[in-house]
């Protein structure tokens, strides 16, 4: 009989589970959810999944993301999807690395630090993980046939074989699924490197995907 070793799930704080999708704190008392759906015409899932990821941070409410149209472009929220507008209707053409610094570093001034990685292969799968481990939310890019697609990294897997632990897969949440009732995550990236153009196993897509770049975030410690 085959032997299979035990795993291991980690989802970053303060995500927990409920049976209407994750959810985390809002403000001292209740919770609120994080996962965030795009439209099927628009290319707006960087956008999605840097909301939710602000959301986790406690940068900005689930009821404001939802209502973003209602808020002035005097306020922070406001400036930020005046931003995204400014992209193109829809953000057809989607989000690049420097667009995104640009969202945050302009738009969440004082309120999030974060990190960018460029590298591929091992540097950018090390550089994810040891986020994951430190409880920092990271946007990822993928790449696949000529598309790219921003999702949010949430969580980890690891396989055990006796005193012997490896990664094996990255959890995400990705705004172009369903918000799942059962566990943290929508969606899973293995991290088991395979031959050929697009390396990495996208499971709820059925397909073969690049890491190609990903970006950390984390509340700002005011002293």
């Amino acid at each position: 009989m085959l032997r299979v070793g035990s795993t291991e799930i980690m989802v970053i704080s303060p995500i927990d589970t409920t049976n209407e999708g994750p959810k985390v704190p809002k403000g001292a008392k209740g919770w609120q959810p994080v996962h965030l759906m795009q439209g099927s015409m628009d290319g707006a899932c960087g956008l999605y999944s840097l909301m939710m990821a602000l959301i986790i941070c406690g940068v900005v409410r689930y009821d404001d993301a939802r209502a973003f149209y209602t808020f002035g472009p005097k306020s922070k929220i406001g400036r930020l999807f005046e931003y995204f507008g400014e992209l193109g209707p829809l953000v057809k053409q989607g989000t690049n690395l420097d667009q995104m610094f640009t969202a945050i570093d302009e738009y969440c001034p004082g309120q999030i630090d974060f990190q960018g990685e460029k590298s591929k292969g091992p540097d950018l799968i090390e550089f994810i993980d040891q986020n994951i481990i430190d409880n920092h939310p990271v946007l990822l890019i993928l790449s696949f046939k000529g598309e790219g697609h921003w999702v949010l990294v949430i969580g980890r897997e690891c396989e055990r074989q006796g005193k012997e632990k490896k990664l094996c897969r990255f959890l995400i949440l990705d705004p172009s699924e369903d918000t799942s009732k059962i566990c943290s995550w929508n969606g899973v990236i293995g991290t088991i490197k395979q031959k050929g153009k697009y390396p990495y196993s996208w499971w709820t897509k059925k397909d073969h995907v690049q890491l190609e770049y990903a970006l950390a975030m984390w509340p700002k410690e005011h002293k």
